[in-house]
């Protein structure tokens, strides 16, 4: 009968080292890719903060400029809505020039509406502040919308979910 001999698998200080060294590095690659993933969401989430804020600096000027111009019309003693709405119109590009200057980077537009004022605050990566202000008959006003939202950017990495028919 013929003897064969049998080797057993040897492992040495070299192979656990090396197995070692791979498991570590596979371990650090998963942590490299978290850790930028997470760097990036969290300036994503630092840029959308930083521009509501900056919409929110700017509506709170406009207001506080549409406010003394109504003030002027409540001080003047003719506190009808007309009077209100014709000095807030007359005043419209001074109140978007200064809601402007309060913050670097917001666009806004305004227009003055049969009872009050609706005005955009937009920043440069898609916040928008929608702000509607109603205009009493005492030539106060009052928020009837404050609305701030995010335009969501499509990319064509999407594809097709499901391209096949249901079973129903």
């Amino acid at each position: 009968m013929e003897t064969t001999e049998r080797r057993s698998l040897r492992v040495g200080p070299i192979s656990l080292l090396t197995l070692i060294i791979v498991i570590s590095l596979a371990v650090m690659t998963v942590l490299t890719t978290t850790v930028q993933a997470s760097h990036a969401m969290t300036t994503r989430e630092q840029t959308s903060t930083t521009e509501g804020y900056l919409a929110e600096t700017s509506a709170q000027t406009f207001l506080a400029s549409l406010d003394e111009t109504l003030g002027t019309v409540r001080a003047s003693g003719t506190t009808s809505r007309s009077a209100a709405l014709a000095a807030t119109t007359s005043a419209l590009p001074s109140l978007i020039a200064d809601a402007q200057d309060a913050a670097d980077g917001v666009t806004v537009t305004a227009q003055v509406t049969d009872d009050g004022v609706q005005a955009t605050f937009s920043t440069e990566h898609g916040r928008t502040l929608d702000v509607e202000v109603e205009i009493g008959e005492d030539a106060n006003y009052d928020i009837t919308a404050w609305k701030l939202t995010t335009a969501q950017e499509q990319t064509d990495g999407g594809g097709t979910l499901w391209s096949g028919s249901s079973n129903d």
